[in-house]
């Protein structure tokens, strides 16, 4: 998947965040290269670069919403909400829709087709296709550059229009959206919070009903505290043994040694414990699990029930798992997202009536009660893991947190392997020291690689969008691929890199994209200004420069001011001889 432009209509009745009506943004993928090759949103904090994280995130939240069998407010409370976004998707001729003969011009020899959707205030949307190759030439064609050198839409004739009634019609959005904060954008995180709580009320519904449960319908995904086992654990189960070779590498870890699971039938969070029943198709995938554990123990009945799984991982459990649950890891993961829902019987109703039904502006992660370990439904834990020059197994919790953000993250993107995926990963490398963040485009371009049957190489082709205040992240991104955001006054606004960012030094980066002049601390660097000032004597300069030595480390900066002492010794020497 790859986005290629988002607009907000001119006529919104107000900005989306700080994103004015009438925004518009392209982007320029390379569609044939063999890397991934992220999009990086760079900016000061506060510029407004977040906000096209959050909006990507509404409207797949909003448009998901449109395909459930149970219903959500998104498409009630959104009518106001409009917006125009066009997207590549992996090119497969057993998708409905495409033919050879369309007037879309499809063929066999691209990777991608296009998709636009436009939702018009208070309107349901609309879907066109086209070939990749018709919505490339003209994009690209000089005749169609409006006078503000921005492309203008293909043409009409090169679309085809999509029955909203058509019940394949889902199929155009994308396979999965992923997103993940570091931490501090509880915006980003709602509409994923929001969709987790609906498929809840579902199940609960459908329990009630007798009715079947379906978790693979689930296209929206928050990377947070809760998932970071779950992800770690399924990964080192499951995962490709060469990509988490390529993870080891950077984090220096080894193998998962032992876990837990427990499994509490009761909601003890009142003063009443409640008893919890599970689905059938719940209740096969616990009983996969219990068929692959160590040793188990079950005890006590209703409300009292608690089944507790203790796994120690070898060759033979990593095989028992691959029988039990596939081959990739995400399967597995699925099963851990199912359980860890179930922890939301321990959330008043109250606080779920709120979060499924409460007004947009709601930051939802700050309403959800701190739950209490000890009582939650699901609980993944007891994690030990073994690492590279250490004899002993240690705690998955006694991590670093750029440790489990980089597992997170990379571990996020590992397990999926299934095209047509989008990731939206806001400030991912928050917790990582220098030489991690120089390594997080090329970790991520090595673990999604892989072989065909005929042992050819290839990537998979799914969209990665990253804010970043590091130089290293984007040093390793393509001009193209990087956009430069700022908010003047109340207003976003933002430009594509005018220079060449990959492989340009991290000094440059600083300066050009954050208005950083000097790659050194604003305290040492007004102190070593001030150094020179006011030199009159050879003693003087003497001491400046034993101090230079002794309390200052190495820079460029200190390299000038030497240049500049030497001049100011040549002119005391020319004055001491007169």
């Amino acid at each position: 998947m790859k986005i290629l432009r988002v607009k907000l209509p001119v006529n919104l009745k107000e900005p989306f965040r700080s994103l004015h009506p009438g925004f518009e943004i392209f982007f320029y993928p390379n569609l044939n290269n063999k890397t991934i090759e992220p999009i990086g949103l760079a900016g000061l904090n506060g510029s407004g670069k977040s906000n096209l994280l959050e909006l990507l995130s509404e409207i797949f939240y909003y448009l998901d919403s449109l395909f459930l069998e149970f219903p959500t407010t998104a498409v009630t409370e959104d009518k106001g909400f409009g917006f125009e976004i066009d997207y590549a998707l992996p090119l497969t001729f057993d998708r409905p829709f495409i033919r050879l003969d369309s007037k879309a011009g499809f063929s066999r020899d691209e990777n991608y087709f296009v998709v636009r959707v436009i939702k018009e205030i208070n309107n349901v949307p609309s879907y066109k296709i086209t070939s990749i190759k018709n919505y490339l030439k003209v994009k690209d064609s000089k005749d169609n550059i409006s006078d503000k050198g921005e492309p203008k839409d293909p043409t009409p004739l090169a679309w085809l229009d999509i029955d909203n009634d058509d019940k394949n019609i889902s199929s155009l959005l994308p396979k999965k959206v992923f997103a993940y904060t570091s931490g501090h954008n509880e915006q980003l995180s709602n509409c994923y919070y929001k969709m987790q709580f609906h498929y809840f009320n579902d199940y609960k519904n459908k329990l009630k009903q007798g009715s079947k449960f379906f978790i693979d319908e689930s296209r929206l995904f928050f990377g947070d505290n809760n998932s970071n086992a779950s992800i770690f654990v399924s990964n080192y189960l499951l995962g490709n043994v060469n990509s988490l070779k390529e993870l080891n590498d950077v984090v220096k870890t080894k193998d998962l040694h032992s876990f837990r699971i427990t499994i509490r039938y009761a909601d003890i969070s009142g003063s009443k414990p409640k008893e919890i029943q599970f689905d059938q198709a719940l209740e096969r995938k616990i009983k996969l699990l219990k068929n692959c554990a160590t040793s188990w123990l079950e005890k006590g009945n209703g409300s009292k029930r608690v089944l507790t799984m203790d796994y120690l991982v070898t060759t033979e459990t990593k095989k028992a798992f691959s029988a039990a649950f596939g081959t990739t890891p995400f399967e597995l993961y699925k099963t851990f997202y199912e359980l860890e829902m179930q922890n939301f019987h321990t959330v008043p109703e109250s606080i779920l009536e709120m979060v499924t039904n409460g007004p947009k502006w709601l930051n939802i992660s700050d309403e959800l009660p701190k739950q209490d370990p000890n009582k939650l439904v699901f609980r993944l834990e007891k994690i030990f893991i073994t690492k590279q020059g250490v004899d002993r197994a240690i705690k998955y919790k006694g991590l670093s947190d750029g440790e489990h953000q980089f597992l997170q993250i990379i571990g996020m993107i590992l397990m999926v392997e299934e095209n047509g995926c989008l990731f939206l990963l806001d400030e991912p490398d928050t917790h990582y020291n220098p030489l991690w963040r120089s390594r997080l485009v090329s970790t991520i371009n090595k673990i999604i690689k892989y072989r065909t049957t005929t042992n050819e190489e290839k990537q998979r082709l799914q969209e990665i969008i990253i804010t970043t205040h590091s130089p290293f992240v984007l040093s390793d991104l393509r001009k193209q691929n990087v956009y430069i955001f700022k908010k003047p006054h109340t207003k976003v606004e933002f430009t594509p890199c005018h220079f060449e960012t990959y492989g340009a030094d991290a000094s440059i980066i600083l300066d050009e994209v954050f208005g950083k002049e000097d790659s050194i601390s604003d305290m040492a660097r007004e102190e070593l200004k001030d150094m020179i000032d006011g030199i009159t004597t050879m003693d003087e300069l003497r001491s400046v420069v034993d101090r230079l030595n002794s309390e200052f480390g190495e820079s460029v900066q200190k390299f000038d001011l030497f240049s500049k002492l030497r001049n100011i010794k040549e002119q005391l020497e020319k004055k001491n001889k007169k």
